[in-house]
């Protein structure tokens, strides 16, 4: 998401940062670059136009010039610009209402144009809901026009363990919300989804249903699914339904791909609708909220190691993780240790993913490079093949795998031997530094973390 903006960003912050002094002309010269840059990634220009101006104003307006790090000042200065732009009106509010409802149940009506991804985000939603409310969610179609779209529903709810609402043939879509109503109610669901009727364009029509189910069934939220491919139209889209209906909140589908990213960053400013969830995936666990503070981190090249910390719950229970962390005071690192960091990595979305997470200040050039090369995720089946190909005994104690153990296990897991020399370089050195952590005090792991905070730009140390 944003890559192509970050990277043509941070470009530019590099060679800001890398001078001792700026004129106020080379202020108006990054500011051109960066207007050029998100120009190309779709934002909309009154928004561009707005941003720029707030942040000249800040940089000329703080001393910049006579700044000690002036390059590190721009970018604080255009991070909290973004943080700004992007940032919910409603902030964490948003968030903290939705998981935590004053009654139940609590009904949102899920909107948008047809091939929008309306019903898999309906889904995504509330499968959501139910890992961070761990409560109960109930969703139902009211597509009574497209061809299956009901039975569609129905199909995906099913693989995700999400509670459907049954189907009545010929039953008209007020008749249905209604049952969807009553059925959450007597039931004691947490949450009722309902999934609307689309079109290809925005017809009256359309919103003449939209406002009738409104009326009558009063949703607290009303969400807005918007493609993230669709540019600069996905802001008339949004205008063309808040202005009737005051939607709640958008969501933004297909972020994982080619989209730039524009309309993203110009939505709550265009339309005063404020962007409230992400698709970043086609996987029903791909639904992220949307945080300003976050994404702006991640555009400047600060990663997002919140999404970082909260993926690894996912991957690994806490009596794992509590196992893991004893056995790492004690200095005990094996095969079978290294085995599980394998498989938790796998889970967290591999190496390029976890990598763009991380703040680029902190990273060497060469791990850097990782990330703009064709890496490869299979390697993480490869290294679980190797060592699942091992015995009890070599797990335990690596440093018994010579030459003839090596051809055996290569054989075994279906590579090549330099596959397993590799592995067996980087378990020592990661148990190498298991070791070292492990004899550290807590003094000492704050002298690291100290260092480290050090690394990074003074703006957001």
């Amino acid at each position: 998401m944003f890559d192509n903006l970050g990277k043509k960003l941070q470009a530019q912050f590099r060679q800001l940062t890398g001078r001792g002094t700026l004129s106020e002309k080379d202020v108006d010269n990054a500011l051109a670059e960066i207007r050029l840059a998100l120009l190309e990634a779709d934002v909309a220009l009154p928004v561009v136009t707005t941003l720029l101006a707030d942040i000249r104003r800040a940089a000329i307006g703080q001393n910049l010039l006579a700044s000690i790090r002036p390059g590190d000042a721009v970018v604080k200065i255009v991070h909290d610009s973004l943080v700004g732009l992007l940032a919910s009106k409603d902030g964490d509010g948003a968030k903290e209402k939705l998981l935590n409802p004053k009654t139940t149940p609590h009904i949102i009506m899920m909107v948008g144009l047809q091939g929008s991804g309306k019903t898999t985000s309906t889904v995504k939603l509330a499968k959501w809901l139910n890992k961070n409310k761990k409560g109960k969610t109930l969703v139902a179609s009211l597509d009574i026009y497209r061809p299956a779209a009901q039975a569609q529903l129905e199909i995906f709810s099913q693989k995700n363990d999400i509670a459907s609402l049954p189907i009545v043939e010929g039953e008209g879509v007020m008749a249905i919300a209604n049952r969807a109503v009553k059925a959450a109610r007597a039931d004691d669901y947490d949450y009722l989804l309902l999934d609307t009727a689309g079109r290809l364009t925005l017809d009256k029509e359309l919103m003449n249903e939209l406002v009738g189910l409104k009326k009558d069934i009063k949703p607290k939220e009303i969400l807005l699914v918007l493609d993230g491919l669709s540019g600069q139209s996905a802001i008339q889209t949004a205008k063309g339904f808040h202005d009737p209906l005051a939607l709640s909140g958008a969501m933004m589908t297909r972020m994982d791909g080619d989209a730039r990213g524009g309309a993203a960053l110009s939505l709550a400013h265009e339309t005063g609708c404020p962007l409230w969830f992400v698709g970043t995936g086609e996987a029903a666990d791909k639904l992220e909220w949307f945080d300003g503070a976050r994404v702006a981190g991640q555009i400047l090249g600060m990663g997002d190691i919140v999404a970082l910390v909260e993926r690894a719950p996912d991957s690994a229970t806490e009596d794992d993780m509590a196992e893991m962390e004893e056995r790492f005071k004690k200095g005990l690192f094996t095969m079978v240790d290294m085995q599980k960091q394998i498989r938790q990595m796998k889970k967290m979305g591999g190496m390029k993913e976890i990598l763009g997470m991380l703040p680029q200040g902190l990273l060497p050039q060469n791990v850097k490079n990782l990330q703009h090369a064709n890496l490869d995720d299979k390697i993480f089946a490869r290294q679980d093949a190797i060592i699942n190909s091992m015995t009890p005994r070599e797990r335990e104690r690596p440093d018994i795998i010579l030459a003839g153990r090596k051809g055996r296990i290569a054989k075994g897991a279906g590579v090549q031997l330099a596959d397993v020399n590799r592995l067996l370089k980087q378990f020592m050195t990661t148990q190498k530094m298991m070791k070292q952590a492990g004899k550290m005090d807590k003094a000492q792991m704050m002298r690291q973390l100290q260092a480290m905070k050090g690394q990074m730009p003074k703006g957001f140390g």
